[in-house]
């Protein structure tokens, strides 16, 4: 008994002997970073753990550390973990970044941590959380507005603190934190940027070490670096010459010395609806991360696997007066694909590290991807109907103008206008709604007539009303902007609607915002049930085009489908034009087919069930669904007679777009630098 408590004892001592021994920190004197007081140099990359199913994590850490990397880089993002405005928190499922942190070390990869407020990544509002704009309309985002500053308090003094026991000095993972990101870019408020520093060093102690990261340019730096903090850039595949221009500033702000650090290495690029998908080249990508590793510097590639923003967080940005939404897929041209697999492009990169370090000899496969065809779908209900506005609005508000999203108290997803018409019209007249955020899908007594788009600067529609008759407008915030001085602004129908020359005023509005995906099933699965599907006579069908519908429809894997023998899978929506799709109460995201670049849906296998479990497929089409999804006979329509959506093996993030061939976008020789 003595003899295992003392072995208890010398274990202890040892554990804590190795904890206190271990430090992180920069050694600016030799240019470089110190590990326990030995030089050290990190090759990491981007992996956001709110991008991936939870179950996947572990998988696509492991083929981070075979592909030669030591450290990864991952974002907070404060909005999904505090998607309201009450002290509580969200940690569960693809939300727990203690485990994500905790599988990261036990796959031998260190962590560098950007924990927020503001994170960009193409995320809705960049991370911030939209109900701060509830609380104070006027509330100035990333600056010291004392407001502003209140809320990340409240979130600091929530995170941090469970974030000090995976510090890389306690044992942990964690060698650095970024403050702020690429604040230089936007502002210049210095007492901001160091009432973050002071936050993160009250609740992480002085040893951490923090850093800034911003756009490679002189005024940028200057604005987004903060004293007593290792100021750092980000930039893509230059030329060599290009890089030593960068470092060379890179070290002039910070005195002419310390480790030279690319903190975002873009080995491709974020894409836009309806504009191409855009790459990078491989080989341009991988001769200029030889020439950073060459000059000894420490790199961090964005993205090395990008994943998917599942449900309503792809985010938006603007294009000079051009509103720009991400598609839901991220896959960035990574290393790494959206469902983990390997590329090109990430043996290039491993072969390269190779040159200036050890890597593991061992290489991933691509997974095999599963074809289970299609799925029918069924018509069971209309945004329009009144139960569904109850279930999922949970109220209506009438008011002399279209409240915004903000004051409705609204994050994402939609809200339904509408006001009756006490005047006469002349025919056709024209609607304006030169304010609207972002997209309205605009019906006449729940009849369809026209569509009104942000993304097309489409602000007016001539339309047929009379007197008498109800005008109804569905809007659809389609992503926040996630960087630069329009983070804060609201989304809605807007201000000075008007029909002809008259304001409209008199608005009925149902505050729907995010639909819950369980909800829906729930709801879904009641009304088949009761039979109380809604039934559309022919003519109307026509007229409607399947506008504000949802269908659904259930299936069950190939007979005897265990759980570990379930694929990832893609689906394809032919015939549908822009929506939302459910797969057993699970957003998977947005859909645009008809503009592209993506296509197809990522689905992880994990979101399925094995058989014999039923799974459901929910689709919320806006605008227009196939004819045969309509109940139109195919010898009218001359399509299929069978409404159904496809799961194939074939993912497409790469298809035709409208701005196919114009030059409205950088070059992709320049393609990572910001607009």
């Amino acid at each position: 008994m003595l003899s295992r408590y003392l072995a208890f004892l010398l274990i202890s001592w040892l554990t804590v002997r190795e904890i206190e021994s271990r430090s992180f920190t920069v050694d600016y004197d030799q240019n470089s970073f110190l590990k326990d007081g030995e030089k050290f140099r990190y090759v990491a990359g981007s992996i956001h753990y709110f991008r991936s199913p939870e179950e996947r994590w572990e998988s696509i850490l492991q083929k981070a550390r075979l592909g030669g990397l030591n450290t990864i880089t991952t974002y907070v993002p404060w909005t999904s973990h505090q998607h309201l405005p009450a002290m509580d928190f969200n940690y569960k499922g693809n939300l727990n970044v203690f485990k994500f942190l905790k599988l990261a070390q036990d796959n031998d990869l260190l962590v560098i941590l950007r924990p927020s407020p503001f994170i960009d990544a193409e995320w809705d509002m960049g991370g911030i959380p939209s109900w701060v704009l509830w609380e104070n309309p006027d509330i100035k985002l990333r600056s010291s507005d004392l407001d502003y500053n209140y809320h990340v308090a409240r979130w600091y003094d929530e995170l941090l603190p469970r974030l000090k026991p995976f510090l890389y000095s306690n044992g942990g993972p964690i060698i650095s934190m970024q403050v702020e990101n690429e604040y230089g870019s936007v502002g210049c408020d210095k007492n901001y940027t160091s009432f973050l520093r002071d936050l993160l060093r009250h609740h992480l102690g002085n040893d951490l070490v923090l850093f800034t990261n911003d756009g490679a340019a002189d005024p940028n730096l200057k604005c987004g670096s903060v004293p007593g903090v290792l100021a750092t850039l980000d930039f893509g595949p230059e030329p060599l010459s290009e890089i030593k221009l960068r470092f060379d500033l890179e070290r002039k702000h910070n005195n002419g010395k310390g480790p030279l650090v690319c903190s975002e290495f873009y080995p491709g690029w974020l894409d836009h609806w309806q504009k191409p998908h855009n790459k990078g080249k491989t080989t341009v990508v991988s001769t200029a991360l030889d020439n950073m590793l060459e000059m000894g510097a420490n790199v961090n590639i964005y993205m090395y696997h990008g994943g998917t923003s599942f449900g309503y967080m792809a985010g938006a940005n603007l294009d000079g007066d051009m509103y720009d939404p991400c598609p839901t897929s991220y896959d960035y041209d990574a290393p790494l694909t959206e469902a983990g697999d390997p590329t090109e492009k990430y043996f290039a990169i491993k072969s390269t590290i190779a040159k200036y370090m050890e890597v593991p000899k061992e290489n991933p496969v691509v997974k095999r991807k599963a074809a289970y065809g299609k799925v029918a779908l069924e018509l069971y209900t209309s945004v329009h109907d009144t139960e569904f506005l109850t279930l999922f609005a949970g109220r209506s508000i009438a008011s002399s103008s279209a409240l915004s999203f903000e004051q409705l108290k609204i994050g994402s997803g939609f809200a339904l206008y509408q006001t009756p018409i006490d005047f006469k019209t002349s025919d056709p007249i024209v609607l304006k709604t030169p304010q609207l955020r972002d997209r309205g899908i605009v019906f006449v007594d729940e009849e369809f007539v026209g569509i009104l788009s942000r993304t097309e600067n489409n602000f007016a529609i001539p339309i047929r009303i009379k007197l008498g008759q109800t005008l109804t407008v569905l809007v659809e915030n389609q992503g926040r902007i996630a960087s630069g001085d329009a983070i804060g602004e609201n989304k809605g129908l807007g201000n000075n609607i008007t029909l002809g020359t008259r304001a409209l005023h008199n608005w009925t509005i149902f505050p729907l915002g995010e639909i819950d995906g369980k909800k829906l099933l729930k709801y879904s699965q009641g009304l088949k049930d009761k039979s109380l599907q809604i039934k559309e006579d022919f003519f109307s069908a026509i007229r409607n085009r399947g506008s504000a519908r949802f269908f659904a429809g259930n299936f069950t894997l190939p007979r005897g489908t265990s759980r570990d023998e379930i694929l990832d899978t893609y689906v394809r929506l032919d015939g549908f034009n822009k929506g939302f799709i459910w797969i057993n109460g699970i957003n998977l995201g947005r859909y645009w087919p008809v503009v592209g670049p993506q296509e197809t849906l990522y689905l992880p296998s994990t979101f399925l069930k094995p058989f014999p479990d039923t799974n459901t497929f929910i689709v919320f089409e806006l605008e227009q669904a196939p004819n045969a999804c309509l109940g139109i006979p195919a010898e009218y329509s001359g399509s299929s007679s069978v409404c159904y959506i496809t799961m194939t093996d074939t993912h497409v993030i790469d298809a035709p777009t409208p701005y196919d061939g114009m030059t409205t976008r950088t070059s992709e020789e320049r393609f990572w630098q910001r607009t």
